[in-house]
C-alpha cells in the first residue's frame, strides 16, 4: 500500500494536510487533518483513471465556506439538538444555534472545521490514520474536556472503517458521526436518481416541520420508507408521502435491525458499484441531498440538488431531550467505543 500527503492549503493562517492511501488494487482513499473528514474515494475505470465516488473539497478555504459537511467527523453531537437546550445532572445548558433555532451537529467551528493531530500506522495490509483531538470544556457551551480520536483504516480489501474513542473529564454528551456523501457515478453532475438504496430497518422516525424526530417510530411497510429491498430513488423521489415532501427527500433517521451481515447497501447497477455499510450504532440518518448548499460547485463542476447520498451512523438525534431513542451521555472516567465499516464492490 501506498500513502502520501500532500497540502490541503491553508485556513486562518493554519496549513491543512490530504492523506492519500493507494492500496493494492489501485483504489485510492484521503483524508484530512481539517475535521477528521474523508475526502475522497476514487476506483479506476476501464479508461486506467480514477473516478471520486464523494462528495468533497479541493482545499481547507473550500470546507470553511460550505454548509454542508461533506466527510466531517461530526460533533459533539450529530443532529440537531431542540432549541439548543438540554439538561445533565440538573443542569441546563443552552448551546449555540445555528439551524433554525436549533442547534446542528456540534454547533459553529465545531469538530468538523478544527485541525486534527494524526499519525499513519502503516503495514502489509492496511493503513491507519489515527486522528486526535482535544475538544475543550465550555466550547460550543459543551461541559467537560473531551479527549476523541477518529481511526481511520483502508485495506487491500477496500474496506474503510471508523473507529471513534472519547473519553471525558466531567459528565458530557458525544454522539458522533461522519457525514460521507456517496454518488457511485464518479461524477457529482449527474444525481443518485440511477441509485438504489436498501436499508434493514423495520422502523424510521418521522420528523417534525424542524427536521427534529417527533418522538416515536413508525413501521416501513408500505411506505416509501421501505428500503428492506432495493429501491431506486429516482423512482420515489416524487413520492408524495407527507414526511417526504416535508424533507423533500430521505433525511430521517432508520432504526437498524441488529442482526444484519449489512445494515445498509448503495449501489448503483448502471456503473456496476455497490458500498455496504455495517455498525453498531442503533441508527442511520439516510440524506440525499434535498437541499442545495451555499457553495455553487464542488470538483469543479456545479452541484445539484440529489448529488449524494449519506448514510450517518449514530443514535438518533436529539436523544438527550428523547431518552427512548438511546443514551448519549458520556460518564466521566467511561471511554466511548463505536465502529461503522464501510465496503466498495465494483466491476
Amino acid at each position: 500500500m501506498k500513502v502520501e500527503i500532500q497540502s490541503f492549503g491553508v485556513y486562518n493562517s493554519e496549513e491543512f494536510s490530504e492523506i492519500f492511501v493507494t492500496n493494492d488494487r489501485g483504489v485510492q482513499i484521503s483524508f484530512s487533518d481539517m475535521g477528521a473528514r474523508i475526502n475522497r474515494w476514487s476506483l479506476p475505470n476501464a479508461e486506467g483513471g480514477l473516478e471520486n465516488i464523494l462528495l468533497g473539497h479541493e482545499c481547507a478555504e473550500d470546507v470553511a465556506n460550505s454548509v454542508s459537511y461533506y466527510g466531517a467527523t461530526v460533533g459533539r453531537v450529530a443532529g440537531r439538538i431542540s432549541e439548543g437546550k438540554f439538561t445533565l445532572n440538573d443542569t441546563l445548558y443552552e448551546l449555540p444555534i445555528n439551524n433554525g433555532g436549533n442547534h446542528l451537529h456540534g454547533g459553529p467551528a465545531a469538530m468538523d472545521v478544527q485541525k486534527w493531530d494524526y499519525l499513519i500506522e502503516e503495514a502489509n495490509s492496511e493503513v491507519r490514520v489515527v486522528f486526535s483531538y482535544v475538544d475543550k470544556a465550555g466550547t460550543n457551551g459543551y461541559p467537560g474536556t473531551l479527549e476523541v480520536k477518529v481511526i481511520h483504516t483502508f485495506n487491500n480489501e477496500n474496506e474503510w472503517h471508523i473507529r471513534y474513542e472519547a473519553s471525558s473529564d466531567a459528565d458530557t454528551l458525544f454522539n458522533p458521526t461522519n457525514h460521507v456523501y456517496f454518488n457511485l457515478n464518479g461524477d457529482n453532475s449527474a444525481t443518485i436518481d440511477n441509485h438504489e438504496l436498501q436499508i434493514d430497518a423495520d422502523y424510521y422516525l418521522p420528523l417534525s416541520e424542524q427536521t427534529l424526530p417527533l418522538g416515536h417510530q413508525e413501521e416501513v411497510t408500505d411506505s416509501v420508507f421501505d428500503l428492506r429491498q432495493p429501491v431506486r430513488f429516482g423512482e420515489v423521489r416524487d413520492s408524495q408521502h407527507p414526511q417526504f415532501i416535508l424533507a423533500k427527500g430521505y433525511d430521517h433517521p432508520f432504526v437498524l435491525n441488529k442482526k444484519a451481515e449489512h445494515h445498509a447497501v448503495i449501489s448503483c447497477p448502471e456503473k456496476r458499484r455497490t458500498i455496504k455499510m455495517v455498525t453498531d450504532c442503533p441508527t442511520v440518518v439516510v440524506y440525499t441531498h434535498n437541499y442545495l448548499p451555499n457553495i455553487e460547485q464542488i470538483w469543479q463542476r456545479p452541484i445539484l440538488q440529489n448529488a449524494g447520498v449519506t448514510l450517518e451512523t449514530q443514535i438518533a438525534p436529539n436523544a438527550i431531550n428523547q431518552p427512548q431513542f438511546g443514551n448519549i451521555v458520556l460518564r466521566k472516567g467511561d471511554k466511548f467505543v463505536s465502529t461503522t465499516s464501510y465496503l466498495v464492490e465494483y466491476e
